[in-house]
């Protein structure tokens, strides 16, 4: 292989590996802005204060952790015809019973209820 055959190559790998990288999406992505505009219009605080990730979700239901002015606190969240809507969130004992009651799958709610 000719130097410029393997510059060329060189190229391509560093192209491929920028697109692949460019494209990343963290896990929950899709979630990120209906989070952030319910807990904006639940606490009325501005989004660009409110910090989310995302645990566990199932297209649906949807569980993880917010930061609201430097305040973290679990959440979980559902759905609803492409808004989302918050369930649950604080720093405190989990309500089972809410998350239940709202059919949240055992997938979503993991650990915090058994």
């Amino acid at each position: 292989m000719s130097l410029s055959s393997k510059l060329v190559f060189f190229i391509l790998v560093l192209v491929v590996g920028f697109l692949a990288y460019s494209s990343y999406e963290p896990a929950g992505y899709e979630y990120q802005d209906g989070l952030k505009q319910a807990f904006s219009q639940k606490y009325g605080i501005d989004q660009k204060q409110i910090r989310v990730k995302v645990g566990n979700h199932d297209g649906v239901f949807v569980q993880g952790e917010v930061e609201l002015n430097k305040e973290g606190a679990l959440f979980f969240a559902v759905s609803n015809e492409g808004t989302m809507e918050i369930v649950w969130d604080g720093n405190g004992e989990v309500d089972c019973k809410e998350l239940l009651d709202n059919e949240f799958p055992q997938s979503v709610i993991g650990e915090w209820c058994n």
